[in-house]
């Protein structure tokens, strides 16, 4: 019996209805490796556990998803009401965000709104991160005398 863990990105395509997430298996589950054509408005990995027991397969649950993706521009609720106008729809719409505890929507490349939680980034936010850190070159060593010095 072999156990294997199979890497996955789901892609999903927001049209008129809600799309159906196309699930694709992965060597790597780095955001900056993924490429999509630019109907997908967001992604996110998962792994699945998987068990060969001779000329037998079994498949476990799906587990391990990380946070959303979205291939757009972070935005503040205030922000989306500037762009929908001051009218009751969005209104209401912004008022169950708050409900939901959502302070942060993205507006896809897709022209799009979608809600952000917690740990969700847009992929210009992830490639941001990835940039190397400007090291610091001008550090000094203090000692506790000399801070106490400074203090006087």
């Amino acid at each position: 019996m072999k156990k294997y863990i199979r890497h996955y990105v789901e892609l999903v395509s927001i049209g008129l209805v809600f799309g159906e997430p196309k699930d694709v298996e992965v060597e790597s589950r780095n955001p900056l490796d993924i490429t999509c054509d630019d109907s997908v408005d967001c992604f996110r990995f998962f792994d699945q556990p998987i068990v060969v027991d001779g000329n037998d397969t079994y498949y476990g649950d799906a587990c391990n998803f990380t946070n959303w993706v979205y291939f757009g521009e972070r935005i503040t609720l205030d922000e989306f009401k500037a762009l929908n106008g001051d009218d009751f729809s969005t209104e209401i719409k912004i008022e169950s965000l708050k409900e939901k505890g959502i302070e942060y929507v993205c507006h896809t490349r897709n022209n799009r709104f979608l809600e952000m939680h917690i740990g969700d980034k847009t992929f210009d936010e992830v490639k941001e991160e990835s940039k190397p850190k400007k090291p610091v070159s001008n550090l000094k060593l203090v000692t506790a005398a000399q801070k106490r010095q400074v203090r006087k």
